[in-house]
């Protein structure tokens, strides 16, 4: 015995379509700054964290900000990629490489 579906196939189709819709908003309304990035990269995000972690790290010349040894695995290849990629990441990347460089410790 079949049990009879409460939603018709278009409803259900809605549904699909709209949960989409919700999904891509979500997903387009990500600030991609320093902040979100340290929260990307797993650390906390506050102005606070950012400004400790600043002071306390640098980049050695010549070094790219994925192959400092204070990332881990996974943070470096995050910052590899969107580097690479040019992804939406890649601006408050190059701010970040920006900061951490000698010129301005």
């Amino acid at each position: 015995m079949m049990l009879q579906s409460t939603f018709s196939h278009a409803t259900i189709s809605w549904m699909i379509l709209y949960i989409n819709i919700l999904r891509r908003i979500t997903v387009e309304t990500i600030v991609h700054d320093l902040s979100n990035l340290f929260r990307q990269l797993g650390m906390a995000g506050d102005v606070q964290t950012i400004d400790a972690f600043l002071a306390s790290h640098h980049l050695k010349p010549g070094t790219r900000l994925a192959e400092a040894a204070f990332w881990n695995a996974s943070q470096a290849q995050f910052l590899a990629r969107a580097l690479k990629d040019d992804s939406d990441w890649s601006r408050a990347a190059d701010e970040l490489a920006t900061r951490l460089a000698p010129i301005f410790k």
